[in-house]
């Protein structure tokens, strides 16, 4: 048993990690790059295998991370019992970090993943000489910097999950929760609501221009990766 408890956290600290792993590619790495890259080399690398196998591993990476992780909360809530185990800061600690890993999973498989479902067959459609899906410009419409904020909350949440999963005992350090960063990014939001309301405008217009024109590819940099 303590054999299969081992592997079952390590799977879940690996799995982890590669989906916190793809999430900082996405924002950091790939939306920036999107965002000063030719129509040509963005559509290439969305038909070119680039952005699904990335979407791939993303997707995965928290499929086995949700399973793991409530795997291992069941098995801790069958060991001690309900109350037990409630009557812990550890077990609190434990089951918040599933919600929340369970919200981002949610968010992940149903909704960025859908989305640019659409946006990679529009992009493949406009390749072989078609027109492009009407729909893949309505993925586009979350603010620059938002997805961001969003993804580095849900990356500390999803940290503070892993580590009370790896390291009994060990509840999230305060300050660094899911609710504290999350607050911070809605602050930051909402200040910057009204100034980047023109700058919303713009990004649907360009986006539906894009999409005219056959260049889908620039849809993904605007995509929300917040899962």
């Amino acid at each position: 048993m303590e054999a299969w408890l081992f592997l079952l956290r390590w799977f879940h600290f690996l799995a982890g990690i590669t989906w916190i792993g793809m999430l900082y590619y996405f924002n950091f790495v790939q939306v920036p790059f999107f965002a000063g890259a030719e129509a040509p080399v963005r559509t290439g690398m969305i038909t070119g295998g680039l952005v699904a196998r990335a979407l791939w591993w993303f997707r995965w990476g928290a499929m086995i991370t949700f399973i793991t992780g409530w795997l291992y909360l069941l098995h801790k809530l069958g060991q001690f019992g309900l109350q037990p185990f409630f009557s812990t800061s550890y077990g609190w600690a434990i089951f918040m970090g599933g919600i929340i890993g369970s919200l981002m999973w949610f968010n992940v498989w149903f909704i960025i993943w859908p989305a640019q479902q659409v946006v990679m067959a529009s992009a493949t459609r406009v390749k072989e000489g078609g027109q492009a899906i009407p729909e893949a410009a309505a993925q586009s419409l979350p603010i620059h910097g938002l997805g961001a904020r969003a993804g580095a909350a849900e990356a500390a949440a999803e940290f503070d999950a892993l580590l009370a999963a790896i390291l009994p005992g060990v509840a999230p350090v305060e300050g660094s929760t899911a609710d504290g960063t999350a607050e911070e990014g809605t602050e930051e939001a909402e200040e910057q609501e009204g100034s980047g309301a023109i700058d919303l405008e713009l990004d649907v217009d360009v986006s539906l221009d894009e999409v005219g024109a056959g260049s889908v590819g620039a849809a993904v940099d605007r995509a929300g990766w917040a899962g």
